[in-house]
């Protein structure tokens, strides 16, 4: 099943904090995240976004994981971690503050982005739960698959890293690595792994003259047997077949007998001119 690790640098991250003891402060680009509260009871929060355009619409998540590398620790409570919502659409790391979502427009529910159904989801992506970091180790939060799913089919607004409870008088905190990290390798990391949707046979190439039957993905790792879903490959059954004619006039060669194809859902893919053969060595590969 496909999968990527994603850790972009400073340019291409979108990862903040906002401050509520310096509500018109802007932190973009600085080298932390910093999640918890001060003795006061101000609240320091963390917003990330992450570019997901690289998992395919449709697709079903099947692992979600942050990973944060701490530099300080002065044990938070009851962190939690949720969806940003629509109504704070265009939030950016060069304008966010805890007033405002841009620099200008306020977050939609208020100050803080803390509204729940309004500003962030009422459902956690994880937690709350009571967090003691360990500076120089992986934080690890596995994300909700369900939340995450959310996230990827209903609009990338980002999420939120806050802590739930507020106990004045003491100092309840954890600087992260933000994507300027000094040390590369200490930018936060997102693991992903997805299912690909039904019928996607357009990521697959298959050379019919080879002995081992090898299916290769569009970026060019070879996809091996256990990772080939049956109902991807259903579809076959089900191609509008295009002619004779439009066969030879768009067979790609000796090598990769393939032609583009349409399946009942309107996707493009590649086939071979005998569409019965290609099917049965699949299944084949699929069974054996």
């Amino acid at each position: 099943m496909p999968e990527q690790t994603f850790q972009p640098a400073e340019g291409a991250a979108i990862d903040t904090y906002i401050n509520e003891n310096v509500p018109a402060g802007n932190y973009a680009g600085t080298v932390e995240l910093i999640v918890g509260y001060d003795a006061a009871g101000n609240n320091w929060d963390t917003l990330m976004t992450w570019d997901l355009s690289s998992i395919p619409q449709g697709s079903t998540i099947e692992i979600a994981t942050l990973y944060l590398m701490p530099f300080v620790n002065f044990f938070p409570t009851n962190i939690s971690i949720r969806r940003i919502l629509p109504g704070n659409v265009g939030w950016t790391e060069a304008g966010a503050t805890w007033n405002t979502r841009n620099g200008v427009a306020a977050w939609e529910g208020g100050a803080g982005c803390e509204v729940l159904g309004t500003d962030i989801s009422n459902t956690v992506m994880w937690g709350p739960n009571s967090w003691a970091a360990v500076p120089g180790v992986w934080d690890e939060f596995e994300l909700s698959v369900q939340e995450f799913q959310v996230l990827l089919d209903s609009g990338n607004y980002g999420f939120k890293i806050g802590s739930d409870t507020r106990a004045g008088g003491l100092v309840r905190r954890v600087n992260y690595h933000s994507a300027s990290a000094v040390v590369p390798a200490n930018r936060p990391k997102l693991y992903v792994r997805w299912i690909e949707p039904s019928g996607r046979l357009v990521e697959y190439e298959f050379n019919v003259w080879d002995p081992l039957q090898r299916i290769v993905a569009r970026d060019g790792h070879e996809v091996p047997p256990n990772e080939v879903r049956a109902d991807k490959w259903g579809k076959l059954l089900g191609f509008r077949s295009p002619s004779s004619k439009t066969y030879a006039s768009l067979a790609d060669g000796p090598d990769h007998w393939y032609i583009s194809g349409v399946t009942s859902d309107g996707e493009t893919v590649r086939i071979t001119p005998d569409e019965k053969l290609f099917a049965d060595m699949i299944l084949k590969r699929i069974t054996r």
